[in-house]
């Protein structure tokens, strides 16, 4: 027992010395970055420089790569539970995490103990040392070495197939230099405009460039003209676009039990599907999923129906519509960080619950278009908005944001803490409330750590 004791304390050592060297790379999800972007800091050959030097590792294991302004996690997690349900042992990278860096490399769809990350992370630290001193010169980003991380677990954990999805962008992401069965596009709007372009078109042309020569792109449902732009970067690279606008469509049937039940009209799947996935934004996911479920089944990967229901049964996303019972009341938590997430998200919540009153809890991030999404709250029905902010660098402080609603807006207060934000809703809402945190996937994390007693994993990035 002594030894079990000890073995479990090295390890979380092991694990937080790991942590602290990750943390004194360049942090570019934690740290301000503004003006152009910049060859120094986005810039593949570094990344490409050291997967070769380390072997490649991200060419031996066959992948799905999903770029998109909304809904690519969820579209990424519904590829990975289908396969995982079909018999394949997958691996699945993902960003942000919520609660844990291990969230962001999962095997068969759980995140890698802190024993194997602490492993590989070390293993992989002293190749990088190595590469850096001798080769390079120059230290991969913190995005780019986590990136290099999965590619390299995944290797040396022989999974069969891993889903990829984009941190930000395409054309520059870290993750593009994977070589996918298949690519999926979800659907684009306006989000870090700083980095990707001011309108529509720029921020198209750099999620298209996820798009590879002769491999097959599903693209959602868009809310923007944009399906032409996409239509041409296939065109030069010999890729078939498969649109889901086309062949492609669902109906609700019923909403139970905090799910929804949805009858779809695909190529590869016709009939009911069910799912915690909540909205109307959520079933484009599925069926831009079932897109790609459909292109690996061209490419002779075996999946059943039976695999594809219960893989979308199954699928766990947190923090994307995700219901929390608390007391008398509903707490719903979700990331939508964009004007036109939330906007989805408020919809989706008039249509699929009932309540008596409507609060929100709301966390902004610096770099986010705080006037509209402001605007858009302020002619909400929440009969109240409290004000939070997360632990997070880029967190927008809570009088920054009150000054962004009208002056006579009383149902606006600022809340000093996670825990007084949620028993000032509690208290002021009553039973029957529904409170909706939204705003920030980081500030939507924290209520969750508050009302699941889960235990924060804390650091700060060395800039």
């Amino acid at each position: 027992m002594e030894i079990k004791i000890g073995g479990e304390w090295l390890s979380q050592m092991n694990y937080k010395n790991a942590l602290e060297k990750l943390m004194s790379l360049i942090d570019l999800e934690r740290i301000e970055f503004s003006g152009p972007r910049q060859k120094a800091i986005y810039d593949l050959s570094r990344i490409q420089n050291f997967l070769n030097y380390i072997g490649n590792p991200h060419l031996d294991v066959p992948c799905i790569h999903v770029a998109g302004t909304k809904g690519k996690g969820s579209v990424s997690a519904i590829c990975e539970s289908v396969l995982n349900e079909s018999g394949f042992k997958t691996g699945f990278f993902s960003s942000p995490h919520i609660h844990s860096f291990t969230e962001r490399i999962r095997i068969n769809g759980e995140p890698i103990s802190t024993l194997k990350f602490s492993e590989y992370f070390h293993c992989l630290w002293s190749h990088h040392e190595t590469w850096t001193k001798e080769v390079s010169g120059a230290r991969l980003t913190l995005f780019e070495y986590i990136t290099a991380l999965a590619f390299y677990i995944f290797e040396k954990e022989s999974v069969d197939i891993s889903v990829i999805e984009v941190g930000l962008g395409g054309r520059l992401d870290a993750t593009n230099v994977v070589i996918p069965e298949v690519s999926a596009i979800t659907a684009l709007g306006y989000d870090h405009m700083n980095i990707l372009g001011s309108d529509i078109e720029s921020i198209t042309k750099e999620k298209a460039g996820i798009i590879k020569p002769h491999v097959p792109v599903v693209v959602s449902h868009q809310s923007y003209d944009v399906i032409d732009i996409i239509q041409s970067v296939c065109a030069t690279n010999n890729s078939n676009l498969i649109d889901t606008d086309e062949n492609f469509c669902y109906s609700l049937i019923r909403i139970e039990n905090h799910r929804q039940c949805i009858f779809v009209t695909s190529p590869s799947f016709s009939g009911e599907l069910n799912t915690a996935l909540l909205g109307a934004h959520q079933a484009q996911n599925v069926l831009t999923a079932l897109g790609v479920i459909q292109e690996l089944k061209r490419k002779d990967w075996i999946i059943s129906e039976e695999h594809i229901k219960q893989g979308v049964y199954s699928v766990s996303w947190p923090c994307r519509m995700e219901i929390i019972e608390s007391e008398s009341q509903t707490v719903v938590l979700d990331g939508a960080h964009t004007y036109e997430s939330i906007q989805l998200v408020m919809e989706s919540i008039q249509e699929l619950f009932q309540y008596n009153k409507l609060g929100i809890l709301l966390g902004l991030s610096k770099d986010k278009e705080i006037d509209k999404i402001c605007e858009l709250l302020s002619r909400s029905t929440a009969d109240l908005i409290l004000l939070i902010k997360s632990r997070h660098p880029k967190a927008m402080d809570q009088e920054e944001i009150l000054e962004y609603f009208t002056e006579n807006n009383n149902t606006v207060k600022n809340a000093s803490s996670i825990f007084e934000a949620i028993s000032t809703a509690r208290k002021e809402l009553g039973p029957e409330a529904l409170i909706l945190s939204i705003g920030s996937l980081f500030s939507s994390a924290e209520v969750r750590e508050y009302l699941l007693g889960i235990d924060p994993e804390l650091y700060q990035a060395i800039v």
